[in-house]
């Protein structure tokens, strides 16, 4: 029932990543048009692919969402806990049934853009 966006470039992945009529991959988009994207999301995740180089990843979009409002559901990454994780703004996850739990209960709390 759901519908997944995945903005930006997918790097030697396409390959491996499922290919349904619920994933669009949208590519690299202007970053001027970012508002417009992220204001018909009701979730945004961030699905990292756990290895040691992500642990310490604190990427630029988790502002961008939280700016535009949208729920945040991440792969437990450690910058990211250290910096918003007591703060309770980011949901994390490590497993598929995480995720899912995580991003069903963040539908319908996204922030009203006023």
């Amino acid at each position: 029932d759901w519908e997944f966006v995945l903005i930006g470039p997918v790097v030697n992945l396409t390959e491996s990543l499922p290919h349904t009529n619920n994933i669009r991959f949208m590519g690299q988009k202007e970053y001027e048009k970012l508002p417009m994207y992220l204001s018909g999301w009701d979730c945004a995740f961030m699905p990292f692919k756990a290895r040691e180089s992500s642990k310490v990843l604190n990427p630029e979009e988790t502002l961008h969402y939280l700016v535009a409002g949208c729920p945040v559901v991440s792969r437990c990454l450690e910058d990211l806990q250290t910096e918003y994780g007591r703060s309770g703004l980011l949901k994390f996850a490590d497993s598929a049934e995480e995720f899912i739990s995580h991003i069903e209960g963040s539908l319908g709390s996204k922030a009203d853009p006023e």
